[in-house]
């Protein structure tokens, strides 16, 4: 009985990871509606600039954090044949790329004023 219930699991999982991820990526979507909205929103009314050197000191930490842990998770997953922790580590590096343009962004607006 147990062996039955481990082959329904697995063929249950197999089955639901081939469907794609519509759930996320809507939720990216909607995020994206908000995030644009609210940008517009502030650009119309006048946008004032705060706490920069903060947000730039925030976003280099957390693209750090990004760049070693997609890098770890890339080699790991070449170490172990692994396409799932490699792509992963994929995933997670353009993060990493994401928060350099960013970061390049803010310093570029620090040394401008």
């Amino acid at each position: 009985m147990v062996r039955v219930a481990a082959v329904a699991f697995a063929a249950f999982s197999l089955r639901f990871s081939l469907k794609p991820a519509g759930f996320e990526g809507a939720m990216i979507a909607i995020d994206a509606v908000f995030i644009i909205v609210s940008a517009v929103g502030k650009w119309m009314a006048g946008l004032h600039l705060e706490r920069l050197g903060e947000g730039t000191l925030i976003v280099s930490g957390a693209g750090l954090i990004n760049g070693g842990m997609g890098w770890y998770l890339v080699r790991l997953g070449k170490r172990q044949g692994s396409l799932i922790l490699e792509a992963n580590g994929r995933h997670v590096l353009t993060d990493f790329y994401t928060s350099a343009g960013v970061i390049a962004g803010l310093y570029l607006t620090l040394g401008t004023g």
